[in-house]
Formats: structure tokens, C-alpha cells, sequence
């Protein structure tokens, strides 16, 4: 029986202990090597408070590697008496020290030969490495599977990451499509070797529609913006642009100097001294 994470791991075969047997092998196989130098006790009830106190059956195991094997009678009084008023057991591994190694439930049942033969032995539970090759198989083909989910998804976890989305391929990027009825976008992280050179190495925003980066946080912390505007319609850069013509034609075209702590002008609030010669400026915005 595979045990990961003091469980018996769930298969197709429910563990059954037959009472009234002579002498039942059960063999545990962990997923991490057992100390050696310790005697290790499973014992079975059907209260898990007498468990430690007195079990109805217990067994003291043999260990070699990941795997410990008890010989466990079932031919007593007690657990022919309790295993016929309870379908299960509470079954545990704990070593000398009480430190718990499985703690879960099990069938029994009562062994009926039918004209003198006994049933038949439990299948073959799987090793670890079975387990593991199956695991990594599925992981596998669920990653390769494309999937179109239609409805919301609501992912809730109290923790600091909700989803994580990552890319190997270097000369991509990881993050996330959001396609809309008219335009694209991306948003994420740009790879070492992206195609798109202002995206490598920087988390950004890029327009699918217009093929063009939009935003981008470099790994110094630096903000690139393709453009500003100023109340949605107005661009940063093309006003800047103005500005520095008419300073240019008209050596400051008149505008007087101004001393002020900030200056608020639409969404632009600006610490003007000593830099307030752009005062009367900025208020054309």
C-alpha cells in the first residue's frame, strides 16, 4: 500500500483486512527513506482513541528503504468481536517515539470461503514509481490541452499568488491575450530573447492590434510610456513639442517668472520653484 502524506493514497482497490486470518501481510511504501534504528507499531481499531491505549490488532514492522512490512494477526476475540459491529478501522503507523507516520481508515470484513475456497488476495498496489510516471503523464497531456472555458472563473486563495503564468521559450514572453471585439492587447513579461526587443527583461503593454509596445517597466524601475494624455485627448508629448517651439521662436514668448509652492492646472500638479518659468506655460494645458 502506497502512503504519501500520513495517507494511504486513493486506487482503484480498497485496503480490507479479513478478520479471523491466520496471519495477514501488509506492506507500506513511503515516498521518503525511514530511519532505521526504531521499532514501528501498526495498530488498528475501530476508535481512533485506542489507537495508542490498546489497540484491537497491532504488528511491529520490519524496515528496508521506503518500505516497512507487518505480519498482522487478526485470529483475536476483540477484533473478531468488533470488526463484526464496524465495516472499518482506524489504522496507524507510529514509531517508538510516537512519531505518526499514516493515519487513516480501512475496511474489514469477515473472510467466508465459499465451498472451501477462500477469496482471493487483494491486487497488486502500485509502487511509487508507477504512481509518479502516471503523475507526470498526466501533468503532461493536461499541458498540452488547449481549452476554450466559457462563463467566469473565480480562483480565492489566501495567499500572495493567485496564478502563475510562465513561459521557457526565450525568445517569447509570458503573460496573458486580452481580445476584445475591435483590439488586442498583451500584458506580461517580455523573456531574455523576446522578438520584441522593447519588451525583453521588462513587464509591459503591448497593442496586438496596432503591433506596438505601449508601456514598459524596465528591471531598473524605469516607466516608458509611448505617449501621455492629458484628460484622454490632449498628448504630453505633443504639447512639450509646442512649448519648446514657442520658447524657441519667441526667447519665452512673454511669460513671467512665478514663485509657488505647487501649481495645479487640469492633472498636472507640478513643484514650479525654482523652475517656475514653465508656470504660465503648463496653464495653457
Amino acid at each position: 500500500m502506497l502512503v504519501k502524506d500520513r495517507k494511504l493514497l486513493p486506487n482503484a482497490v480498497t485496503p480490507t483486512l479479513y478478520f479471523a486470518e491466520p496471519a495477514i501481510k501488509l506492506v507500506f511504501e513511503f515516498d521518503f527513506d525511514l530511519p532505521t534504528g526504531v521499532d514501528y507499531t501498526l495498530a488498528v481499531d475501530t476508535e481512533r482513541t485506542r489507537i495508542i491505549t490498546g489497540p484491537m490488532a497491532s504488528a511491529v514492522g520490519a524496515v528496508s528503504g521506503k518500505t516497512l512490512t507487518f505480519e498482522l494477526s487478526t485470529r483475536t476475540d476483540r477484533f473478531d468481536i468488533q470488526s463484526q459491529k464496524e465495516p472499518e478501522a482506524y489504522i496507524e503507523i507510529h514509531d517508538e517515539n510516537e512519531t505518526v507516520y499514516l493515519q487513516d481508515r480501512i475496511s474489514i470484513a469477515p473472510r467466508v470461503d465459499v465451498g472451501g475456497v477462500p477469496p482471493q488476495q487483494l491486487a497488486q498496489y502500485p509502487t511509487v514509481t508507477v504512481m509518479n510516471e502516471a503523475i507526470a503523464a498526466a501533468e503532461t497531456a493536461f499541458l498540452a490541452k488547449s481549452s476554450t472555458f466559457t462563463g467566469t472563473i473565480t480562483v480565492q486563495r489566501n495567499f500572495s499568488s493567485l496564478l502563475t503564468v510562465k513561459s521557457t521559450l526565450a525568445t517569447g514572453r509570458t503573460g496573458i491575450d486580452y481580445v476584445g471585439t475591435e483590439r488586442s492587447f498583451w500584458a506580461g513579461v517580455g523573456n531574455a530573447a523576446d522578438t520584441i526587443e522593447a519588451l525583453r527583461n521588462c513587464w509591459g503593454v503591448y497593442d496586438v492590434t496596432a503591433a506596438a509596445p505601449r508601456m514598459t517597466i524596465n528591471p531598473a524601475g524605469l516607466l516608458w510610456a509611448a505617449d501621455i494624455s492629458i484628460n484622454g485627448t490632449v498628448s504630453l508629448a505633443a504639447k512639450l513639442a509646442q512649448i519648446d517651439a514657442e520658447l524657441a521662436a519667441g526667447g519665452g514668448n512673454g511669460y513671467v517668472p512665478m514663485d509657488c509652492d505647487y501649481l495645479t492646472s487640469g492633472m498636472v500638479n507640478l513643484l514650479c520653484q525654482p523652475f517656475s518659468i514653465y508656470a504660465d506655460i503648463l496653464r495653457r494645458f
